[in-house]
């Protein structure tokens, strides 16, 4: 990593910040919080600080600037009850006969002070010298590819956070001089590029090019010196890392491992990616397990690298995953199904790569239905939180799993199990049809016969969760099994897969008996 990298980060930010036309306010905001604190916080008046004066800076509404960094003070009363020691360890802060990483050290050492009071701090005593270290520029250098890029040694162990901080902040001061902005403007620009860019995950990371393991330690943990047999990149499997603002979990696929399993890790072809997990979290909700499945709650990037074989020095990188459901094969195994997100844009290259194995959602030559009993109950409780996230979303829904793709594989499946049904009764085969392809708003997709002749009308669900996982029934569909019931079969396909098919439960009759629950309302205004 050089300088050069330095460089380009400049430019994105600046753009950032002209596409903003926000400096006015910035440097407002600037000259109002230093002209009322910068004596404050000099080395000279520190030992004076009163406690409404330090509390008083760290809300927003006086610093005009940072969120959040009153927290501690709102649901405690630790730092003010401690305030002797705090204005002691601020004293140290400030005295620059000492080296930066030691005062911060100390400083640092005061319970629910941290690096996100310390830095603005600093910043405030001494505008031209210190930068903001906090959550957000954190995210910004470690997404833009400089994180501690000019670190002269790397270490073998974990560094202490003022040896973290002076390495940041000759990063800080490097910005602002390519830029030419202040410190404060800098981290104004920070906090705009985050929440415009906040989604991303590394400029240094493009989606389709390989990476070694110590490229993605260079990346990732570019303080630590890179070791092939240690260290966070020298194993496969789940790596747990952070990125400032939140926890990210890398992927490694390795697909010889799996060649045994009913159906190796794949991306499918509908832009989804199912997942075996490693065998310490086959039954157990494993704090990994958990933040996995919740991010697209928690705004956790699930990241996926593709390694073909275990011995391969080389992964290919992805993207971003959004986990959607997870479910058990045949041989027990636990499976999770993510949502690939940059499939549309790389999907080409992907299905074009001889390197990277695409599954057809389509069902194969040996993929059947499996009938089951259906439930005998469903849950009509408007508290199904069982199948829903944190949003109150279904998990397995229309714009995610169930998507276009997925419904059409499932409609193929059950045709191919209706021709099979009715191989004997030929005249009654030449009128099976999948109305679908037609006309989508006939509330079902496929017109069959039982082998008495009798028309069925079937509406087909299909799901790679399990047999719990909730799906979503159109007015139409509704509306179209109470007036045909003596006609109306829904299958419901779940534990898809293109090369063994899937499990099914079929619904008879009247949907409306089934309870079901209510999830949206549809309101037609009128002129």
């Amino acid at each position: 990593m050089t300088d050069d990298n330095v460089t380009l980060a400049s430019k994105i930010l600046k753009e950032e910040f002209l596409r903003l036309e926000d400096e006015e306010n910035i440097i407002s905001n600037r000259d109002k919080v230093l002209n009322n604190y910068k004596d404050i916080f000099s080395i000279e008046k520190i030992r004076n600080i009163s406690w409404d004066q330090f509390s008083g800076f760290l809300k927003f509404e006086n610093n005009n600037h940072w969120h959040g960094i009153d927290l501690q003070i709102k649901l405690g009363n630790y730092l003010k009850n401690k305030f002797d020691d705090v204005v002691d360890a601020l004293s140290t802060l400030l005295d620059e006969t000492k080296p930066i990483s030691a005062r911060f050290n100390q400083a640092n050492n005061i319970k629910d002070l941290g690096k996100a009071k310390i830095s603005p701090i600093l910043l405030i005593a001494y505008p031209d010298k210190y930068g903001v270290w906090n959550s957000v520029s954190e995210w910004c250098l470690k997404t833009l590819g400089i994180w501690l890029y000019n670190l002269p040694n790397k270490s073998e162990k974990k560094l202490s956070d003022g040896e973290v901080y002076e390495a940041v902040n000759n990063v800080l001061l490097r910005l602002s001089e390519i830029m030419d902005v202040d410190l404060w403007t800098l981290d104004a620009i920070f906090w705009y590029y985050y929440k415009s860019h906040s989604s991303q995950v590394s400029l240094a990371l493009v989606e389709m090019a390989e990476y070694s393991k110590k490229d993605l330690s260079d990346i990732f943990t570019p303080e630590y010196s890179y070791t092939p047999q240690g260290g966070k990149w020298g194993r496969v499997g789940v790596v747990s890392l952070s990125l400032g603002v939140s926890k990210n979990y890398v992927l490694f696929s390795v697909g010889e491992k799996f060649a045994k399993l009913e159906r190796p890790e794949a991306v499918m072809d509908d832009g989804t990616y199912d997942w075996v997990t490693q065998q310490r979290m086959k039954s157990k909700e494993t704090q990994t397990v958990k933040r996995i499945k919740e991010s697209n709650v928690l705004g956790i990037n699930v990241l996926l690298f593709y390694k073909a074989k275990e011995e391969d020095q080389k992964f290919t990188y992805y993207g971003p995953l959004t986990f959607i459901d997870e479910y058990k094969d045949s041989s027990q195994n636990r499976r999770f199904i993510f949502k690939l997100n940059s499939w549309n844009g790389i999907k080409n290259r992907i299905i074009d790569s001889s390197k990277v194995p695409v599954l057809s959602t389509s069902p194969g030559k040996h993929a059947t239905l499996r009938i089951q009993q259906p439930p005998t109950t469903f849950n009509s409780s408007q508290n199904n939180s069982e199948n829903m996230n944190r949003n109150g979303k279904f998990r397995s829904v229309k714009d995610g799993v169930e998507n276009k793709k997925l419904g059409d594989s499932g409609e193929e499946l059950v045709m191919k199990w209706e021709r099979e049904k009715l191989k004997n009764y030929p005249d009654l085969l030449k009128k099976l049809e999948r109305v679908s392809e037609k006309n989508d708003y006939l509330g079902y997709d496929i017109r069959s016969f039982d082998t008495n002749g009798k028309e069925i009308y079937i509406e087909v669900k299909t799901t790679k969760g399990g047999k719990s996982s909730s799906f979503i029934v159109t007015s139409n569909e509704y509306m179209t099994s109470r007036k045909y019931a003596t006609k109306y079969k829904l299958y419901r396909l779940y534990n898809y897969n293109p090369i063994s098919g899937a499990d099914c439960f079929i619904l008879e009759g009247d949907l409306s008996k089934f309870s079901p629950r209510v999830s949206q309302y549809i309101f037609d205004p009128k002129e």
